[in-house]
Formats: structure tokens, C-alpha cells, sequence
């Protein structure tokens, strides 16, 4: 089957232990814990201090056709709602266990992908990385590490929390 990509749904991931009480799973998605509403800030939220939740989810890359093939980009179908959605594409050295992020794209030093690129949305939305990649599975072995992240009062809770429903690696064609 030509132009085979590694897809994931993003409720199949591996959740940090810290994180787990911070996401809910749902049919495809993961996401913040929150409620899919859209408020603006309560009167007697005013003047509370704001906290930060951010949650890490994990997901393995497995080689398949395109991913071995040429240089990868990484997509991700998300909303990022109130919050932020970042993630990076690791490479682990097999014989050493180093770790590069790969995918960043020049000028930046964070994450190979960042909703904060692209217009914010409280609707699903599809991006992909600007930079691309060459993968070898032979030497290295790969994960994609997810970040959500929103910032709420304290005592209240995430109104329209970021989420995401799939991650791929995509063919970059040349």
C-alpha cells in the first residue's frame, strides 16, 4: 500500500503518571479535564490567582512506508480552544539513549509543533510542522510527546480546554 503515514488517535496515548487525574479520553480525543463550554470569566473568579495545568501524553512511532521513505512533517488535527497544544518528535539513539528533538523549525527552540503558530480556534483545526525530518529506524527509535496546556483561576475550572484527536507523520515530498 503506497504513501502508508503513522497516524495516532490521540486518546491512544501513554499518559505521564504526574498527568493522569489532569486528561480525559474520549472516542478519538484526549484532553484537558474542563468543560466544553465557552464563559467569560466569572465575577467572583476576579482577582484569584491563575494556575497553569499542563499535561504530557506520549505516543511510540512505529516505522511504516512513508515514515522510512523520505523526510516526515508532523500533523495534528486539534483544537486548542482556551489552552495551547505543543508537541515534539523525539529521536532516541539506540546505542546511547540520547535524545533530539527533531522538527524545529529554524528561529525556534521549543517544540516541533505549536498551536500558537496558527490562529486560535474553538473549532478543530489541521496543521502541520514547517520542518521536516529524515527518520532511521535502523539507529533510532522515536516517540511523539504532547503537551496541553491552559491556564484558569484557581478553584475553577478549564472552560473549553485544548484537545487533540490525531497525530501523524506525514511524507514531506520534495
Amino acid at each position: 500500500m503506497p504513501n502508508q503515514y503513522w497516524s495516532s488517535a490521540g486518546s491512544a496515548g501513554t499518559v505521564d503518571v504526574a498527568d493522569i487525574a489532569k486528561v480525559v479520553f474520549a472516542k478519538s480525543f484526549v484532553q484537558l479535564q474542563g468543560f466544553d463550554l465557552i464563559v467569560s470569566t466569572p465575577q467572583s473568579a476576579v482577582g484569584l490567582p491563575l494556575v497553569q495545568t499542563r499535561a504530557v501524553i506520549r505516543y511510540g512511532v512505529t516505522p511504516v512506508e512513508a515514515t522510512v521513505e523520505g523526510p516526515v512533517a508532523l500533523l495534528l488535527r486539534y483544537r486548542d480552544g482556551s489552552g495551547h497544544v505543543a508537541a515534539n518528535l523525539i529521536e532516541v539513539d539506540i546505542p546511547t539513549g540520547n535524545e533530539t528533538t527533531l522538527l524545529v523549525p529554524p528561529g525556534s527552540t521549543e517544540f516541533s509543533f505549536d498551536s500558537q503558530k496558527f490562529s486560535r480556534s474553538n473549532a478543530a483545526q489541521v496543521h502541520q510542522s514547517d520542518a521536516s525530518a529524515q527518520l532511521d529506524f535502523e539507529n533510532h527509535a522515536y516517540y511523539v510527546e504532547l503537551t496541553l496546556a491552559a491556564t484558569s483561576h484557581v478553584g475553577i475550572p478549564i472552560f473549553f480546554p485544548p484537545k487533540v484527536s490525531v497525530i501523524q507523520l506525514i511524507r514531506q515530498f520534495e
